[in-house]
């Protein structure tokens, strides 16, 4: 899991318990975990929001779902949320799909520019729009749409010193 080092002693096990409890919530759910992976907060939400503003997030890894019928990649809010909040890694869960955000150690530049305005000054609203067109107009899929977002985002994470990364969803069966 990025980030999170290697047999220090994480709770996989809870942690990979409680990931699964929200990924196909029909409302959105936080957990936050300790650098240990212990569950240190939990609350559930509406369909569209949780009350994540109100917690201490420093040092720790936060995990949310976005609810079936919701985009699987993190809106505005998470984005700005995640840069305020001194979390060590925001994941963001759904059921197709689970993105990392996290800070680059090896990122040199003193003033981190916010992601949203990387967006802005990249190009990357541009981008977002040309691909919401396309998708619209049906010259992709929603997988490809889905796929281009993650992308364009993870660009502008890497600008501004972020890692952002993204995977498919496959259910392991025990």
């Amino acid at each position: 899991m990025g980030g999170r080092g290697g047999s220090s002693g994480f709770n996989f096990s809870r942690y990979n318990s409680e990931v699964e409890k929200i990924r196909n919530s029909r409302s959105e759910n936080l957990r936050v975990f300790d650098s240990n992976g212990n569950l240190v907060h939990s609350e559930g939400g509406t369909k569209g929001h949780t009350g994540y503003e109100k917690v201490d997030y420093s040092g720790k890894i936060t995990v949310h779902n976005h609810p079936n019928g919701y985009y699987p990649f993190a809106s505005k809010t998470d984005f700005e949320t995640f840069e305020k909040s001194g979390a060590k890694e925001m994941v963001i869960v759904s059921p197709k799909y689970t993105m990392r955000l996290r800070k680059d150690p090896d990122y040199k530049n003193v003033g981190r520019e916010g992601i949203i305005s990387a967006l802005r000054w990249n190009r990357g609203n541009e981008q977002l729009n040309r691909a919401r067109q396309d998708l619209k107009q049906r010259k992709i899929s929603q997988d490809q749409y889905i796929s281009r977002v993650f992308e364009i985002h993870k660009k502008a994470a890497k600008r501004t010193g972020y890692i952002l990364s993204y995977e498919k969803y496959t259910h392991k069966r025990k």
